[in-house]
């Protein structure tokens, strides 16, 4: 297996079903990258919807509410490991944010994992 599916192969195998958030929206969306990398012909495109399909079902993001406000990317929903706080982070450019001011956030390093259910419930961001 090579390293690089490491991350998802931990994830599969570690993640309660309680902790995964799948909403109506994310399926949706993954059912829209789905169809793109099926007509996908070139192998190294396949394979980065492939991942970008396993990580829209893996992290919880809200894919038609909401989007940076740089560059217009997807949002995840993070946890940073050292604040223990939860934050969005922009899959395109690497900004992250405040999940309840929508603020940019600086950091100069970050330890962040997808964050849980708890934690999403417990700051207000979902119900």
């Amino acid at each position: 297996m090579p390293d690089w599916t490491q991350y998802f192969k931990d994830r599969l195998e570690n993640i309660k079903a309680e902790e995964l958030i799948i909403t109506i929206d994310m399926v949706q969306d993954a059912h829209r990258q789905y169809e793109r990398m099926v007509e996908e012909r070139d192998v190294k495109h396949y394979i980065n919807r492939y991942m970008k399909l396993m990580w829209s079902l893996l992290v919880f993001h809200k894919p038609f509410e909401e989007s940076c406000s740089i560059c217009e990317g997807e949002l995840f929903y993070y946890t940073d490991l050292i604040d223990s706080k939860v934050i969005k982070g922009c899959m395109t450019c690497g900004t992250y944010f405040d999940p309840l001011a929508d603020e940019a956030v600086v950091y100069t390093e970050t330890q962040a994992r997808p964050a849980t259910k708890l934690e999403l419930l417990h700051k207000g961001i979902i119900d």
